[in-house]
């Protein structure tokens, strides 16, 4: 069963540590890179039971307020500037290593199979090879170091540090880098996949409504919806947003 988090009459979280929310970002993050765009609705439910009390109050947590900020930076830049341009150069900077590599293991195995060189041999191949290993290998094995640092000893980065460098040892140079430019390639798309589910959940979560007309005395008042307490009675006009969860009357 799915903690749920415990609030005091003043609104003050009296439950769940920091740790525990992180790990609720964590699966939500981990429900979006299996699912993607299927994962929107679940997690928005999710964020719902995590984030509303009792009262219809919203209590944030850190992954919320990193939507809201990104939110807010996206308004800030909006100064008529085409940021397109900013974006597609995050994008290659990305891929760039990965490019790199790529070109220079391509030039390594033409020259050992369709191009032969009489200098590309004993420690020029060896050093070539741990070129175009460098860009896509090195983070990795910064990761993995920093993952046993933190007590993380069998993570992925050693995983793979572990299997290219073996490949290495016993002179499977291509086999090596190319391994790891796999890896790299597909952590970059993978990346790429949870900032656009986590843009397109900002997106829902930026449709919730921030008024709501409420009855007092049989009359309609639009309030925040933060100020709405227990037992007020909710209006909701043909195609409104909903604003808070309720039971419905009627």
């Amino acid at each position: 069963m799915e903690h749920k988090h415990k609030y005091d009459a003043q609104g003050k979280q009296i439950c769940c540590s920091p740790q525990e929310a992180k790990i609720n970002e964590k699966a939500d993050e981990k429900l979006v890179q299996q699912e993607g765009a299927k994962a929107l609705p679940v997690i928005e439910e999710k964020t719902r039971e995590r984030h509303f009390k009792g009262d219809g109050h919203f209590h944030g947590t850190r992954f919320k307020e990193e939507l809201d900020h990104d939110h807010s930076n996206e308004h800030s830049d909006d100064d008529g500037h085409d940021h397109s341009h900013d974006e597609n150069k995050s994008t290659l900077q990305m891929f760039l290593p990965a490019i790199i590599s790529f070109v220079l293991l391509m030039i390594a195995i033409a020259f050992d199979n369709w191009l032969p060189q009489s200098w590309f041999t004993g420690w020029v191949r060896a050093v070539w090879y741990i070129v175009a290993y460098a860009p896509v290998g090195f983070p990795v094995i910064k990761e993995a170091f920093e993952s046993i640092r933190k007590s993380d000893v069998f993570s992925e980065f050693l995983l793979m540090s572990i299997a290219t460098i073996g490949a290495f040892v016993i002179g499977e140079y291509p086999e090596g880098v190319a391994v790891m430019l796999f890896y790299a390639v597909g952590e970059v798309f993978q990346t790429l996949a949870v900032t656009r589910a986590k843009a397109n959940i900002k997106t829902l979560l930026d449709q919730r409504p921030d008024e709501v007309t409420i009855l007092e005395n049989n009359q309609p008042k639009t309030v925040k919806a933060e100020t709405v307490n227990i037992g007020n009675i909710i209006q909701l006009k043909p195609g409104e947003k909903l604003g808070l969860d309720g039971e419905l009357l009627s």
